[in-house]
């Protein structure tokens, strides 16, 4: 394989989305094979978790303190979890929280 053709399956884009999590709980992203990175960040002054693959209740799963930095995942530190569908729930109120997720593309 040519470094043009290589260069060609390695190219990823990009795509901000906003959410919002509620206190019920939800899904706030779909499944993606192709998905390399996510980034969850809200700013708010309300906690909220994060569930790979199934949902789950405040406290569990990945906590994400209020006033939190972006939390990113990637498929090189934490594997295929970032590929799957991934819930969330809120703390106090609902949550706007944005989503940017990358995937590999042709």
């Amino acid at each position: 394989m040519i470094l043009a053709d290589r260069e060609r399956y390695l190219k990823s884009e990009s795509a901000l989305n906003s959410v919002v999590i509620p206190t019920t709980g939800g899904r706030v992203l779909a499944a993606d094979p192709s998905r390399t990175a996510v980034t969850f960040g809200s700013g708010q002054s309300n906690a909220y978790s994060l569930f790979p693959r199934t949902p789950g209740t405040l406290g569990t799963g990945l906590l994400i303190a209020a006033n939190a930095s972006p939390f990113t995942i990637t498929i090189e530190s934490h594997g295929d979890a970032v590929r799957g569908e991934w819930y969330a729930v809120a703390a106090v109120a609902d949550v706007n929280c944005a989503v940017l997720a990358t995937r590999l593309v042709q």
